[in-house]
Order: structure tokens, then C-alpha cells, then sequence
């Protein structure tokens, strides 16, 4: 979600989302994809979100890739 978006919002939508990932056949389809979805906390989303970011804004910068 956006910067700043209020907690409550935050834990709406991820409620909604472990709902949607625990129903039977949500499960049953992604098992047949071979697909494994683990729904963390809003906070462990985040510190893995601004660790990826960083990993892959240093590799940007390293081989001088610019926005087009």
C-alpha cells in the first residue's frame, strides 16, 4: 500500500488476504501450480520488501542501468 497507509487498513487487507490464501480452494489450486504462498505479518512484509529494494538498487547502480 501507499506510505503512511493507517494500520487498521493495513490489517483489513491483510486479513482479507490470509482469508482468500486459507480457503480450500484457493489451496487446492495453487497446489496443482506447485505454487507455496506463506502469508507473514504486515511488518515482516516490510522489512523483506526494503531489504529486496535495496539489494536490487545497489545492483541498478552498480551496472549504471538508467530509467528510460
Amino acid at each position: 500500500g501507499p506510505a503512511k497507509m493507517p494500520p487498521s487498513e493495513v490489517a483489513r487487507i491483510h486479513g482479507a488476504l490470509v482469508k482468500t490464501f486459507d480457503a480450500p480452494e484457493i489451496k487446492e489450486a495453487m497446489a496443482k501450480q506447485a505454487n507455496i504462498i506463506e502469508i507473514k505479518s504486515p511488518e515482516v512484509a516490510a522489512t523483506f520488501l526494503k531489504s529486496e529494494l535495496a539489494k536490487y538498487s545497489a545492483v541498478v547502480k552498480k551496472i549504471g542501468l538508467e530509467p528510460q
